[in-house]
Formats: structure tokens, sequence, C-alpha cells
């Protein structure tokens, strides 16, 4: 009972610490502010131990500009993040470690890519029409705490803004 409650703590002010955020982010007047400012938002909000943000302001065409939170892994280079894109892009479906929440069919050598470099959960950033990025998040901080079907539905909100 004493968990259960305090993951359901845990859950609430995740959600309070995203909602308020959501409500600043129109106050961040450029991308590198707005990058910087999400990826330690959702790290710090779902107790993540690193999380990348790639995003392509331009579309596919421009260059990609990133920021981290915290340097453990993923540990994901702009060359790594090129080679998942184009699935991940067309697709535009989340990427899990945990079966239970993949919702890709990214191929099985991007998986084991993406499994080997940390990452947890890939989750595209949707811009007006198409994703213009994704977010990279680690595995969490505590131990045997893992990623579940509401953290996908708060990680859906935010990056659809």
């Amino acid at each position: 009972m004493y968990a259960t409650r305090v993951f359901a703590t845990e859950r609430q002010e995740a959600r309070q610490t995203l909602s308020r955020f959501q409500e600043q982010m129109r106050t961040l007047l450029s991308h590198e502010a707005l990058l910087h400012e999400t990826v330690h938002v959702v790290g710090e909000a779902f107790g993540a131990q690193s999380a990348r943000l790639f995003l392509r302001p331009q579309g596919t065409g421009g260059p990609w500009l990133s920021s981290a939170y915290h340097p453990e892994p993923p540990f994901l280079t702009e060359q790594v993040v090129s080679m998942v894109w184009p699935h991940l892009q067309r697709e535009s479906h989340i990427w899990a470690i945990n079966p239970e929440l993949n919702e890709s069919t990214l191929p099985d050598d991007l998986s084991k890519l993406l499994r080997h470099r940390g990452a947890a959960l890939t989750i595209p950033i949707l811009g007006d029409s198409a994703p213009i990025g994704v977010l990279v998040m680690g595995p969490k901080k505590r131990r045997r705490a893992v990623y579940n079907l509401e953290d996908m539905d708060m990680l859906r909100s935010i990056s659809g803004q």
C-alpha cells in the first residue's frame, strides 16, 4: 500500500511538472532554449538516468539541434539518430525496449543499435504535419522502475507541443 501511494504521488508530481512546463513553453523564444528546458524537465519528471532530444526545425534538410539531460546512456550521436530517423519519421510511433509499450516496427538491427546505445524509449516530436525530432530516454534511475502506459500518455502529450 505504501509503494502504491509513493508511485501515485510521483506520477501526480510528474503530471503537474509537465503541465506547468507546457504552459511555459510559449515563453521560450529560441529552439535551443526549448530543447534545453524540455529535455531537462522531462528527464527530471520521469526520473530518467538520462535523455537526449534531437530536433530538426527546418524539416528534413536542416541540421539537427540537440540537448542532453545527464551525460549517461543513451549515447546517441547525430549519425546514429540519422540512421534511425527515416523509420521513426515514417511511422511516428514510440519505440520502447519494453515489448509491451513498443508500437514501432523498427528493424531488428536498428532496435539492437538503440538498446546497445542505452535507449529505453524513443518518442517522435511532432510538428504541424510530421515528426520533426525525437526524444530518446534512458532507463529510469530507480532500480526496477520502468516506463508505463501512463508515462507514454504524458510523453505523447508533451511531444505534440
